[in-house]
């Protein structure tokens, strides 16, 4: 999956359940790796418009939302918070 930086409208800690509803997963990217102990995820990017992804085995879905955990979380957040920065000074 790959999110154009134009497309985030935030990203930040994740502070939500650990365990997530069905309900709420349908708008949902899970993007944490399968584990056979799921963490609570680390971070939540919360897009601008709904965004077309695909799943395994073909399948696709809109999302709104994306979960995942980073190795390096400190230096992913840095990043990312100054990439989307730059991106918008640029459009201006």
């Amino acid at each position: 999956m790959e999110i154009p930086l134009s497309q985030i409208k935030e990203i930040r800690t994740y502070a939500g359940p650990e365990k997530i509803s069905r309900q709420e997963a349908k708008n949902i990217f899970d993007a944490r790796p399968v584990d056979f102990f799921m963490e609570k995820p680390m971070f939540e990017i919360d897009l601008k418009e709904p965004l077309r992804v695909e799943l395994m085995y073909g399948f696709k879905r809109t999302v709104d939302r994306v979960l995942l955990n980073i190795d390096e979380p400190n230096e992913f957040f840095s990043a990312i918070q100054n990439a989307i920065i730059q991106a918008n000074t640029e459009c201006q």
